[in-house]
């Protein structure tokens, strides 16, 4: 079958050789977060669960993997291949298996968001991304298979090669948006009171919704999409494809990896004069809100004669505060009635020594 006629001149080609190195230097970026989190996931203080920790392995190994070929491609690219072609014209093979782990490592990404979606609310949607993220499998391998028999990046402008490539990217996008959108209505199912009261600063909402949730990640898909469709002899796409997949993989590894999260509450001893005085513990809000106050316990105070015993005191206490994946916080509050009987008591004694 004869496709010359629908190939583009190769001088449109030879302008956007530095595509893939400016893609490729900016994913780049990427991957200091990647091992940075990934070793903070698998320290021993840590306790995840077991499939987490091995389906996170398991993506990183597939992603880390990625940059071995991508570099050689970049290499023959912008320094062996320049002098002789003028820039892009051969896909080589080990830039097809840089795309071909991209399409797995992407869409195992998007099965271990189902499987959490699907563990939270067990809705037809988990069933949906898992559907998806599957036919973009399929096509990116059918995509991969096709551009190793015709190694010209001329050829992925040819109808059929466009469409093949434009339903790949369709599916990803409709996956990680779906992911998003999902996301984002179970946080708000899921919220508690105090955590719907409270205001986030701006770097948690931008961690939390547009990394965390896949939001940063469809954004990028989608201008990939668009880019392809309207000019893919041009390869402005795969910058947004690279750096796509691994923004992605990142917010999946922010999603599992716990952050350490410390909140300080202040707790106010205020003897009352009477037999017994209830001690309150206030709690600023995150971010600068309204205060909460909860009764800790019930204390009798000491008088000597005429003399009154009564003092103020101000304790600083970061309670062991575990955060899960969905941002919802688990306070351990056996230790704030302990600790309040202990410094009221502690006061007591004092006042009878005095």
């Amino acid at each position: 079958m004869s496709t010359t006629a629908s190939i583009p001149p190769s001088d449109q080609i030879h302008a956007s050789f530095g595509v893939i190195f400016n893609g490729y230097s900016v994913s780049f970026i990427g991957y200091g977060f990647t091992f940075y989190r990934t070793s903070s996931h698998s320290s021993p203080s840590t306790q995840r669960r077991r499939y987490s920790v091995r389906m996170i392995s398991l993506i990183v190994l597939t992603s880390c993997a990625k940059p071995c070929p991508v570099s050689e491609a970049v290499y023959f690219y912008v320094v062996s291949s320049l002098p002789y072609f003028g820039g892009l014209v051969f896909v080589t093979p080990k830039f097809n298996v840089a795309l071909l782990l991209s399409v797995i490592t992407v869409v195992v990404a998007q099965w271990v968001y189902a499987a959490h979606l699907w563990q939270m609310r067990k809705s037809v949607l988990s069933c949906a991304i898992g559907a998806t993220s599957t036919a973009a499998l399929s096509l990116g391998i059918t995509m991969v298979s096709l551009s190793m028999k015709q190694p010209t990046f001329a050829h992925w402008s040819v109808p059929h090669m466009k469409i093949i490539i434009s339903l790949t990217h369709t599916f990803v996008f409709v996956a990680t948006a779906l992911i998003f959108g999902a996301m984002a209505v179970s946080r708000t199912e899921r919220q508690t009171p105090f955590e719907s009261s409270r205001r986030l600063e701006p770097a948690q909402h931008l961690l939390t919704h547009s990394i965390s949730h896949g939001g940063l990640g469809a954004a990028l898909q989608l201008a990939c999409l668009i880019t392809f469709v309207s000019r893919p002899h041009k390869l402005l796409w795969l910058p947004f494809y690279l750096v796509g997949t691994k923004v992605f993989i990142n917010g999946l590894i922010y999603m599992y990896v716990p952050r350490p999260t410390t909140e300080w509450l202040t707790l106010t001893l205020t003897p009352a004069p009477s037999s017994h005085r209830v001690n309150s513990r206030e709690i600023p809000r995150p971010g600068g809100g309204s205060t909460a106050t909860s009764t800790a316990a019930q204390i009798g105070t000491a008088t000597t004669g005429s003399v009154m015993f009564s003092t103020t005191r101000t304790v600083d206490i970061s309670p062991a505060i575990r955060r899960d994946e969905d941002g919802v916080y688990a306070h351990s509050k056996g230790a704030f009635a302990a600790q309040d009987r202990g410094d009221a008591f502690g006061d007591v004694i004092n006042a009878h020594k005095d």
